[in-house]
């Protein structure tokens, strides 16, 4: 008699096993999880900015005029530093409405990247999808922050050249130099203040770039597919 045909390992299915079980485990690449965590990382600060630049859109009028002098010297330099925070607080109040804007989209922005930064760690195909479209509107968004931050800043450049010198008088009287002085101190401080704003933003710009970037990739976009087949939705009992 014939003996029945052995089992072929490498072919046959086993009996023991699923067939609908994956091969191979779906991982994170180290590029994805990079994005994710900077991207959290962002957003939890922006958090943290935009909550205090709301404050200071509605009390920093009233903030200013409470400690405004209290590094002063003489009453001179009191009475300066009390103006020049009064004219301060006026010319910030043509970009109230601006600032408010930025504020309510900073707050927004930034909360939708923790969460969906967090998504994404978790191989999220929404998550994928939300943290392409955050970082997308992030650029717009640092655009107009951008634009907003140097024209504050321009506009207060001759407010501080005004007042900086009379800020700075010597108690004894002896004024020379101070006017000088006074009006190098406030341009340092106003294109030191641009530098580095426009050098944070470039960074991020990087940041927002290369992600957009990566998270379109073919290979990353197949690797959240295979993460959705891997673990399909729980479907809840009727």
């Amino acid at each position: 008699m014939t003996e029945p045909p052995k089992p072929n390992p490498f072919t046959d299915v086993s009996p023991y096993r699923p067939s609908d079980l994956p091969d191979v485990a779906v991982r994170r690449t180290g590029g994805l999880t990079a994005i994710c965590i900077i991207g959290v990382v962002l957003g939890v600060l922006g958090l943290f900015s935009g909550t205090l630049k709301g404050i200071n859109v509605m009390f920093g009028a009233q903030m200013q005029q409470m400690f405004g002098s209290m590094g002063a010297i003489t009453p001179e330099q009191a009475q300066a530093q009390q103006e020049m925070n009064a004219a301060i607080a006026a010319e910030l109040k043509r970009f109230a409405i601006a600032n408010t804007i930025l504020c309510v989209a900073q707050l927004i922005l930034c909360g939708t990247m923790v969460y969906s930064g967090l998504k994404t760690l978790g191989l999220k195909e929404a998550g994928r999808k939300l943290l392409l479209a955050v970082c997308v509107c992030m650029l717009v968004y640092e655009t107009g922050q951008l634009i907003t931050f140097v024209f504050q800043q321009l506009s207060m450049s001759p407010i501080m050249e005004l007042y900086m010198p009379r800020m700075m008088q010597a108690p004894n009287g002896d004024n020379q130099g101070a006017e000088k002085f006074g009006q190098i101190i406030a341009r340092m401080s106003i294109i030191v203040g641009v530098v580095v704003q426009c050098v944070w933003t470039l960074v991020k710009f990087v940041f927002y770039a290369v992600a957009i970037f990566y998270l379109r990739k073919a290979t990353i976009v197949a690797l959240f597919h295979a993460a959705d087949k891997t673990n399909p939705p729980k479907l809840e009992p009727v």
